[in-house]
C-alpha cells in the first residue's frame, strides 16, 4: 500500500500508486486483501479503494477499485 487517506471522523481509503497498467490487477488484489485484514469494527469500511496510474482513463473496476490517472489529481 502506498498512501492512505484518513480523516478525524474515522474515514480512510487505501491507495496504491502504479505507473504501469500491467500492475493494476496485482494492486487491486492487494487493496482488497488489506481491506479484508483490517478490523472493520474498529476502523470502519474504507471510503474507497484506488489505484493511481499514469494512464489516461478514470474508471471503476468490476471489483469496486477505482483507477485514477495521475493527471486527474492536478489543479
Amino acid at each position: 500500500m502506498d498512501p492512505s487517506i484518513g480523516a478525524a471522523v474515522m474515514r480512510w481509503a487505501p491507495v496504491e500508486v502504479k505507473l504501469g497498467s500491467a500492475q493494476l490487477d496485482d494492486a487491486a488484489a492487494h487493496l482488497r486483501r488489506l481491506r479484508d485484514r483490517v478490523d472493520l469494527g474498529r476502523m470502519g469500511e474504507p471510503s474507497f479503494l484506488a489505484v493511481i496510474t499514469a494512464g489516461a482513463t478514470a474508471y471503476r473496476r468490476d471489483d469496486g477499485v477505482f483507477v485514477i490517472p495521475l493527471a486527474c489529481l492536478r489543479n
